[in-house]
C-alpha cells in the first residue's frame, strides 16, 4: 500500500485496542475504516473478528449485523478471516493505528451499509451502535456519501488510481472552466445507480 496521509472508506487497518479494561487485549486488531475525522485526527471503523476461530468453522452460521471478510485480503502479510461486525462503530486515534493494509472491495463495503440499513431501527443492533456514544447516523451518511462517489467515478484520481471525493468533500474548490463531457449520465442511468443500494438512495 502507498502512504497516505489519511485514511479512507474500506480501508483494513491495524490498531491497538486499549478499550477493554483487560491489558491482556490490549493488541493489534483488524479494522475497517468507515471513514476519517479531520476535525479529531481519528478514524471510524468498524471491528473486525474471528471470534476465536469459530467464524471459520463449517457449521458457523453468520449473526444479522455480520458481513464476511472477502477471500484475497491480506493483514500482515497472511490471510484475513473473520466477520465484520457492521454495528460496532469504534473512534481510533490516529496515533493508535498503524498502518493501511489492504482495501476492501466495494462489494463488500456495499454489504455492510446494506446490512446497516435493514436492521438500523431494530432495537437489538440499535443498542451497539448508542453504547459508542457516536453520532454513527452521520457517520454512515457520509460513508453512504463516498459509496456513492465511488460508484460515480467522481473525483476519480488517475495519478494515485483511486477516488478521492472524501478526501475534499469538505474542501472549497474553485472552477477554473466547464468542460462538455462527451457522455453524460442521464436521469434514468442515475436512478438505476441508486437502486443498487437496499434501499435506494433519496
Amino acid at each position: 500500500m502507498s502512504f497516505r496521509h489519511y485514511y479512507k472508506s474500506g480501508d483494513l487497518i491495524r490498531y491497538y485496542d486499549f478499550f477493554s479494561k483487560n491489558k491482556d487485549h490490549h493488541k493489534p486488531r483488524p479494522a475497517m475504516v468507515l471513514g476519517y475525522n479531520k476535525k479529531n485526527n481519528s478514524v471510524f471503523a468498524v471491528r473486525i473478528t474471528s471470534k476465536g476461530g469459530r467464524t471459520e468453522k463449517p457449521d458457523y452460521k453468520e449473526l444479522g449485523d455480520e458481513v464476511r471478510v472477502p477471500k484475497g485480503i491480506v493483514y500482515n502479510d497472511k490471510p484475513l478471516y473473520g466477520v465484520i461486525k457492521t454495528n460496532n462503530i469504534i473512534e481510533i486515534k490516529r496515533d493508535r493505528i498503524t498502518s493501511t493494509l489492504d482495501v476492501f472491495p466495494y462489494q463488500t463495503k456495499l454489504e455492510v451499509l446494506q446490512v446497516y440499513e435493514k436492521f438500523k431501527n431494530e432495537d437489538w443492533y440499535k443498542e451497539f451502535l448508542e453504547a459508542s456514544n457516536l453520532d454513527y447516523k452521520h457517520i454512515i451518511e457520509r460513508y453512504k456519501e463516498n459509496l456513492v462517489a465511488e460508484k460515480l467515478g467522481f473525483f476519480y484520481c488517475h495519478g494515485s488510481n483511486e477516488n478521492i471525493y472524501e478526501f475534499i468533500q469538505d474542501t472549497p474548490l474553485r472552477i477554473h472552466k466547464i468542460q462538455l463531457l462527451e457522455k453524460m449520465i442521464t436521469a434514468m442511468q442515475l436512478t438505476q445507480l441508486c437502486h443498487l443500494f437496499d434501499p435506494p438512495l433519496p
